[in-house]
């Protein structure tokens, strides 16, 4: 059981597919565990990661503008 902790914490977090999708996983056991703050943490890791990315696309698209 251990191994899917090490594997699911180790995806690239480049990859915004992946990565969505391994957190999901990894919420998915830690609430069939009962583990509601580990879950709990993990919604809130992927909502800042939704943010930084709009954050990062912002960003992106006025430098974009500029040049």
């Amino acid at each position: 059981m251990r191994k899917i902790f090490t594997h699911l914490n180790q995806v690239d977090i480049k990859d915004p597919t992946y990565y969505i999708n391994s957190k999901f996983l990894l919420g998915r056991v830690y609430y069939e565990r009962g583990e509601t703050e580990r879950v709990n943490y993990i919604l809130d890791n992927l909502i800042q990661y939704k943010r930084n990315k709009n954050t990062l696309r912002r960003a992106a698209e006025k430098y974009c503008a500029l040049h």
